[in-house]
């Protein structure tokens, strides 16, 4: 009986060991005609936290929902893979989201697919990627978005859960890098809505960086959270800018940051962005706008990007906290508005004259001086002016 016992106390020991040396490795599982799955939901329901489903070329009209237990899944196209979603929202239900990818786990990838809204349908709008989970990357993939032909159907490209919606929701470690946008529809004057970051309880960064947005876009980028990078995009909208009262359909915004219950937004870095029209008389009723009235902002800093064409490149509602340094802002109907009574720092920017800004293109309270001033010099030189003016400003 001791033998017994002892030799199977040994072989669990040796059993032990071959699991430390050999652990189960993550699976691949493949979508695709003639492949194991024929579906991606298939394929995700399959999947173990840690798999990658590879999808292979082909059209899959579906939505997706990637549960809480499919941590570090990976879904990836190498080329040809187009998802089309299918649930649309009634306009009615204004606050409702349906999501056509629905992201809940932790460490989701997805990147290298044709991504489009459902077909448009008059009175309704899709909700796109809803995003609940933190370290999510979407990245390398072509969104194409339904153009809205009222205010009310405007669709959305990639969203994330709010914290009154997902109680303690947050979105951390979100990267959304690489991707372009564009409208799928011609029909549509009120154009797409991108990129949509809700209010959450951030302990960490969201970056979105070196994407590209063309066509119809009404507006480019929202955060309503702290801890936000936005870097190197390219925002081209073919839209005139909407009217002040919203009857006439256009570009809204490019960039958006604001949090509309007030609450306290900060470390905040918008940089290197390029926001304009596609071509004369295009652009955004507001290149960047800032902040609402009342609210309560720190470290919100704004360098290195260009704004040209729109009706008003900057909108500032609550100017402390916010430094608007080293950008180049020229041939915007207003270059800057502060409705704000604390003074706006927008030092060490180049307007497009040594001269300075026209005076009537600065509304409000804004400290512009001194400004860059470029001569003959090179455009090559720019870029050393606005750092050297930098440091200066920091006192390097």
């Amino acid at each position: 009986m001791k033998k017994i016992s002892s030799i199977i106390m040994s072989a669990l020991i040796i059993l032990s060991y071959l699991i430390v040396i050999n652990p189960v490795s993550a699976a691949t599982l493949e979508v695709g005609v003639g492949k194991q799955y024929s579906t991606i939901q298939y394929a995700i329901g399959n999947a173990s936290a840690g798999d990658t489903i590879q999808v292979y070329p082909g059209t899959y009209i579906e939505d997706l929902v990637i549960p809480v237990d499919k941590n570090n899944l990976t879904i990836t196209s190498s080329s040809g893979a187009v998802i089309i979603g299918v649930s649309n929202v009634n306009v009615s239900h204004s606050d409702t989201i349906i999501p056509n990818i629905e992201i809940l786990s932790n460490g989701v990838k997805i990147s290298g697919f044709k991504i489009e809204s459902p077909d448009y349908v008059l009175g309704f709008k899709s909700s796109g990627i809803v995003i609940g989970g933190k370290n999510i990357e979407i990245s390398n993939n072509q969104f194409v978005i339904n153009s809205a032909v009222t205010q009310g159907d405007i669709s959305v490209a990639i969203q994330t859960y709010s914290d009154l919606i997902k109680k303690g929701v947050d979105i951390s470690g979100l990267k959304i890098n690489n991707n372009t946008f564009t409208h799928k529809n011609d029909t549509g004057q009120w154009g797409y809505e991108a990129i949509y970051i809700g209010p959450d309880n951030p302990t960490s960064e969201v970056f979105i960086q070196n994407n590209n947005f063309s066509g119809r876009l009404f507006r480019g980028i929202t955060s309503q959270r702290s801890k936000t990078v936005i870097n190197n995009n390219v925002m081209l909208t073919d839209l005139s800018p909407v009217s002040t009262d919203f009857k006439t359909a256009g570009a809204y915004q490019g960039i958006n940051i604001g949090n509309i219950y007030r609450d306290t937004q900060s470390d905040i870095t918008i940089s290197n962005n390029i926001i304009k029209g596609s071509s004369l008389n295009k652009g955004f009723g507001e290149g960047i706008s800032i902040g609402y009235k009342g609210q309560s902002l720190s470290n919100i800093n704004i360098t290195g990007n260009k704004i040209f064409y729109n009706s008003k490149g900057f909108m500032i509602s609550s100017s402390y906290g916010v430094k608007i340094n080293n950008n180049e802002i020229l041939n915007n109907s207003i270059e800057v508005q502060n409705d704000d009574s604390y003074t706006l720092d927008a030092q060490y920017n180049w307007w497009g004259s040594n001269a300075g800004p026209m005076r009537s293109k600065i509304i409000g309270n804004v400290r512009y001086l001194p400004w860059v001033k470029y001569s003959e010099m090179p455009v090559s030189s720019i870029s050393k002016i606005l750092k050297k003016n930098q440091d200066k400003k920091n006192n390097k």
